[in-house]
């Protein structure tokens, strides 16, 4: 009784457990493109960074056969699509798109689209102008003349029958009105045809004093624009990118299509590195990428004449791609997990992006 109790004990167990997935015994052929510092490729044709070592560690640690293979992020996704590649990583960001043909593992790296512009601006009169075309400048422009009209037609109505300079008919005196008016505004005073009313020299006086302080602050708000220009550069947030002349690169598919959902024109460069150097040579006013790949290439080639902006645009997470209901997705995501929580990744992290 108590044998045959324990046999179906042990039949109801192993129907219960989950299976656990077989790993296949096969080289694996796994997909990567030159990206730092996620995949970096050395002189000798070794791969390093982020994601390689993160791969090789996950590879030790389950026990799978591979073999690295050079790939463009177009071939990554065909070759995934058509079976060709049981693995592509780099700095491959999950998208929707993406999730459509393709599987993923739990995401490794919190990412984002960066902002690159020199840390430099050069002074361009042109450009300067035209940043004034602004709805803010217009809008103080406008408030500067409804006032000095108002003004006018109140003086106008106060002198018209006392003093000369303002009367005769109405257009004569109205425009006499406001002569005087933005004569006294930039002379502080002193204009021709003074009031000689109680009431005008009142008016007057407070439009002497409200006109100081309007100079004063019309000119603050265009000396704040143009210093901010001329310091901080054309782009200093994402609004900005509308106007500038904006570059990236042509295989960072993410930024793309990041680009083309806010409708920021962009020119595309065969390399970021290209890219930058337009950035450089004044071709460009800002380079957009994922913003820990920017901040490398500016780290190792460009650190005194680039600089990246405190923004993280289209926030995003880097993961490993595989085929469609592949085998290696459970196995895979078990040993990641595992080596996110152990010090030899928070090691790997520091050893490449620092506190990033």
């Amino acid at each position: 009784m108590s044998r045959s109790l324990l046999s179906v004990t042990l039949l109801f167990v192993c129907i219960l457990a989950p299976a656990r997935a077989e790993v296949p015994s096969r080289q694996l052929t796994v997909a990567i493109r030159e990206a730092p510092p996620f995949a970096i490729k050395t002189q000798d044709g070794l791969w390093t960074g982020i994601s390689a070592d993160l791969w090789r560690h996950l590879a030790e640690q389950i026990g799978l056969r591979y073999r690295f293979i050079e790939a463009t992020q177009d071939a990554m996704r065909q070759g995934l699509a058509d079976g060709a590649i049981d693995v592509s990583l780099s700095a491959v960001t999950v998208t929707a798109d993406r999730l459509r043909e393709t599987d993923f593992t739990q995401p490794y790296f919190l990412t984002g689209i960066g902002v690159a512009v020199p840390k430099q601006t050069r002074l361009d009169w042109w450009g300067t102008a035209l940043s004034l075309l602004t709805w803010r400048f217009f809008s103080l422009i406008l408030g500067l003349a409804v006032v000095i009209g108002l003004v006018s037609l109140v003086m106008w109505f106060l002198e018209r029958q006392h003093t000369a300079y303002f009367g005769g008919p109405p257009a004569d005196g109205l425009v006499s009105s406001a002569t005087w008016a933005s004569q006294t505004m930039t002379r502080g005073g002193g204009a021709a045809g003074a009031p000689t009313t109680r009431a005008g020299r009142v008016l007057g006086a407070i439009w002497v004093i409200g006109s100081v302080a309007l100079i004063a602050s019309f000119t603050a708000a265009i000396t704040s624009h143009l210093t901010a220009r001329e310091v901080l550069g054309l782009v200093r947030e994402e609004a900005d990118l509308h106007k500038a002349r904006v570059g990236a690169w042509h295989d960072s598919k993410a930024t793309l299509a990041y680009l083309d959902r806010a409708h920021i024109a962009h020119r595309d460069f065969a390399t970021l590195k290209d890219a930058l150097q337009a950035l450089v040579d004044a071709e460009l006013d800002a380079v957009v990428d994922d913003k820990p790949i920017l901040a490398w290439q500016i780290h190792e080639a460009f650190p005194t004449e680039l600089q990246m902006l405190d923004l993280r645009l289209d926030p995003g997470r880097y993961a490993i791609a595989l085929p469609l209901n592949s085998e290696l997705r459970q196995p895979v995501n078990i040993a990641l997990i595992e080596a996110l929580r152990t010090s030899w990744w928070q090691e790997v992290l520091g050893r490449y992006v620092g506190s990033e």
